[in-house]
């Protein structure tokens, strides 16, 4: 195993995600209705420095929706790449591109962890695009369809 393998999983281990996953805000209250309420979250993709930061970026828009109760929250595509400012990039001489095809696997994982963690805590759906695909959560559960007839 490479050092920089090794410092990425460091820097995104388990206990980092999960000490990271316990500042996710819940709803206020739960107000629900006849009525889907869709929430659509817009933002640059700028790189976060670490797993806490990604989580405290999401957290400002979700508390902003907090008293909306979205049944659906729509996230962009690629939300994993906000995770490439955890790379020392001293360390990591190659360009952007390589780093992407490398190391997706494992910034892809720990944005699906946590967009899981928003899903079931919120109860709701959550739909978010990474490096690897295009992915659904619902109360935390990983769905293959994202509608059915």
């Amino acid at each position: 195993m490479s050092f920089s393998v090794f410092l990425l999983k460091f820097l995104a281990s388990k206990k980092i995600i999960k000490t990271s996953l316990n500042k996710i805000i819940t709803p206020r209250r739960n107000n629900k209705s006849n009525f889907l309420r869709v929430a659509i979250v817009q933002l640059e993709h700028t790189r976060v420095p670490s797993v806490k930061s990604f989580v405290t970026l999401l957290n400002r828009f979700l508390n902003r929706m907090c008293d909306f109760c979205p049944d659906i929250i729509v996230f962009p595509a690629l939300m994993d790449t906000l995770l490439f400012g955890i790379f020392p990039l001293p360390l990591f001489k190659k360009s952007f591109r390589s780093m992407v095809k490398k190391y997706s696997g494992l910034t892809s994982r720990v944005c699906e962890t946590v967009m899981a963690e928003i899903s079931r805590r919120w109860q709701c759906s959550v739909i978010f695009g990474t490096t690897r695909g295009l992915f659904i959560y619902h109360e935390g559960q990983r769905m293959e369809n994202i509608l059915s007839t």
